[in-house]
Parts: structure tokens; C-alpha cells; sequence
């Protein structure tokens, strides 16, 4: 994912994209908007985490669901109707993984129609949500992220704001006014050092274009 925003990005769109078919759609970001990454501080080290963890969890829970949901490859190719048909099967760790992994594809999806209708406040309300079950589902925050997140959320000029990569530490993503950018900043900034002594370094990007050739240095 990371390599494909940084090389196909596109200045004022968001990157919609398939990991299976890597087929991938730019669906335009309406409105000054940018994002703000707050840096939590907590470095994190996947292969020490509960990041393999879950990627266990997930894949014993594909086996489980494989007998009942015949043809399943992972977690995607479950939808809402049959994890709640077939979900009473999982042990209760393994469930929350699945709402979390379904629930997830179903607010991915809503989210690029949500841009699509130029929808920045149903779009934010989704990052929220994912950002809670990230908390309570797959259980892959940690606090310093909980409270940048729900700091961020309140703010005027903030759609939405949720955690980043893999958990465990690293940041969180708001999507925001460009104009209110430094307002947002500093409020967070302040709510978190409120919490836990530091500020935490925090940078605004706007949706900007993705890796070019400025100067080519080859010979004539």
C-alpha cells in the first residue's frame, strides 16, 4: 500500500485500492483538505508486537469459517451477512478479529462512495469508527493513540482522524481544513502533553502528487 501511494498518488485524491487484483481507482478529495500525522512517540517492532499475532488470528479464522463458507481465501471474501450467519463458530477473540476485518472492508468501500459524492463528513465519521474498532475489535491501539485520535475528533475543521499502520505504536492520521491545520495541531498537541508530558511531533501534508523524475542526470 505504501509503495503504491508513494509512486501513483495524485495532487487532491485519495488512492482506492484492491491488494488482491491491484486494480486501484484516484477518487478526489473535495474541499482545501489535509492530513495532519501526529507522531504518538511509541516506536513499535512488528515482529515483537501482537501485529503476527493477528495475522494468526485471521488466518486460523479462515480455516474455521472455510468449512462453513466453502471457497474462502481471507477474511475479504466474507461479507456482514455471513459473518453474522456463521460468526457464532469463532471463539470470542477470533470473532472480534473477523467484525473488525468485515466491518472494515464495508467502511473502506463506503467511505471512497462517501468521496465520491464530495461527502467529507460521512468520510470522517467512518475514520472515527475505524479507529474505535481498531481500539475495541482487533485490539491494535494503544493509549497514546486513543488520545491523539479522540482529541482530534472534536476539533473544528477536523473531519476525522484514526490510527495508521499496524498499531502498537506510530501514528495517527486527521484529515482536515487545510486552514485549520495549525489550530488542529496545536490543540492536540497540548491535549496530549496534557496526558503525558511531551508533545508529540506532528507534520501537515497537503494530498499531494506521488514520487516523479524532476531532473534526469543521463547522458545526451
Amino acid at each position: 500500500m505504501d509503495q503504491f501511494a508513494s509512486l501513483l498518488g495524485r495532487s487532491g485524491h485519495a488512492l482506492f485500492l484492491d491488494c488482491r487484483s491491484l486494480e486501484f481507482e484516484r477518487v478526489p478529495v473535495s474541499g482545501d483538505a489535509a492530513v495532519v500525522v501526529f507522531d504518538s512517540g511509541v516506536r513499535r517492532r512488528l515482529s515483537q508486537s501482537g501485529f503476527n499475532d493477528r495475522r494468526e488470528e485471521c488466518r486460523r479464522a479462515v480455516e474455521i469459517l472455510a468449512d462453513h463458507l466453502p471457497g474462502i481465501r481471507a477474511l475479504r471474501d466474507v461479507d456482514e451477512s455471513a459473518f453474522e450467519q456463521h460468526s457464532h463458530h469463532l471463539p470470542p477473540a477470533l470473532r472480534h478479529r473477523v467484525r473488525h476485518a468485515v466491518e472494515e472492508m464495508t467502511r473502506v468501500r463506503r467511505g471512497a462512495d462517501a468521496l465520491r459524492r464530495g461527502d467529507l463528513d460521512t468520510f470522517g465519521a467512518l475514520m472515527r469508527r475505524s479507529h474505535l474498532s481498531s481500539r475495541d475489535f482487533y485490539e491494535v491501539s494503544i493509549p497514546e493513540l486513543d488520545r491523539l485520535a479522540a482529541a482530534a475528533w472534536p476539533l473544528r475543521g477536523c473531519w476525522g482522524a484514526r490510527i495508521m499502520g499496524g498499531g502498537f505504536g506510530g501514528c495517527v492520521a486527521a484529515l482536515v481544513r487545510a486552514d485549520a491545520a495549525s489550530a488542529i495541531t496545536d490543540a492536540v498537541s497540548a491535549a496530549f502533553e496534557a496526558a503525558y508530558g511531551r508533545r508529540p511531533p506532528a507534520f501537515t501534508s497537503p494530498l499531494a502528487d506521488g514520487a516523479a523524475v524532476l531532473h534526469s542526470t543521463a547522458p545526451p
